[in-house]
């Protein structure tokens, strides 16, 4: 798997995206963009994290998230440049408020602790493959409502690299959780303790809600987010996870039942 991987890796091209100046200030899309940018930089963070957690013991996993952060970071660069373009060069929140969420900070100590805790490499690569399913699908979206060929054609570009991310982590993660029930026991309460949906630790909860609202509220969307719960409960040993049908149906967003059933129906094999 890391052989595929690296036989194709390097970083997005989103020279187009440099010679588009003309367009139409756009705040809400801005946001978004500037706040996707902010957490794809945040990925340098995970790699401490990880380095504490000892969840990254793998040649594999060590190889693979050295290219990773090459990749985010380009995304990071990439996604800040079009936030520009729409108008936008910060968040425009009250940054009283805005602070990375305290559990953050207090997870450090616990993850030197945990370090024997079994299943913590099938954990991560699961959360990994969580995380990186909501951002292809989060840019695939936005590349939606975008009308400018450059930065939509950037968009889909970067949602295809996060599509081969996601599929190394849960290829990775089915190594790893098949191997040990120890694993799969891990794996399960630690999603149902940490999971959030990527980048609410940095950006904070309700602002979080608030920059991405646009999208949350659209039940297209929110319908392709539920594979999220769809693609995890089919990994070895997890069983039935529905941490973003909680999440979505907490904060009141749409996500049609009957929505979800068409797409599994038309594309069941797609990830």
């Amino acid at each position: 798997m890391l052989d595929w991987y690296l036989s194709s890796w390097g970083p997005v091209d989103w020279t187009a995206v440099r010679q588009v100046s003309d367009l139409d200030a756009d705040p809400e899309l801005g946001r978004m963009l500037l706040a996707l940018s902010m957490i794809e930089a945040d990925s340098q963070v995970m790699r401490r994290k990880l380095a504490a957690s000892g969840a990254d013991r793998s040649p594999e996993l060590l190889e693979f998230i050295a290219v990773w952060l090459a990749e985010e970071g380009e995304h990071s660069r990439a996604l800040k440049h079009m936030a520009r373009n729409y108008g936008t060069t910060d968040l425009a929140i009250d940054e009283r408020r805005w602070s990375r969420d305290i559990r953050a900070f207090i997870t450090w100590p616990s993850l030197y602790l945990g370090r024997r805790i079994p299943g913590l490499k099938a954990a991560y690569c699961t959360l990994g493959a969580m995380q990186e399913l909501v951002a292809l699908t989060t840019y695939n979206h936005l590349a939606q409502r975008c009308d400018t060929s450059p930065v939509s054609s950037a968009l889909r570009a970067i949602a295809k690299q996060e599509s081969r991310h996601m599929r190394f982590y849960r290829t990775a993660a089915e190594i790893f959780l098949g191997a040990s029930p120890a694993a799969q026991r891990t794996t399960r309460v630690l999603i149902g303790k940490l999971w959030r949906p990527p980048g609410m630790d940095l950006i904070g909860k309700g602002w979080y809600e608030e920059i991405f609202g646009p999208i949350l509220r659209d039940p297209q969307y929110t319908s392709a987010l539920l594979r999220v719960d769809r693609i995890v409960s089919a990994l070895p040993g997890i069983g039935s996870i529905s941490v973003m049908r909680e999440y979505l149906h907490t904060h009141e967003f749409p996500a049609p039942v009957a929505a979800v059933a068409r797409r599994e129906a038309q594309g069941a094999s797609e990830w």
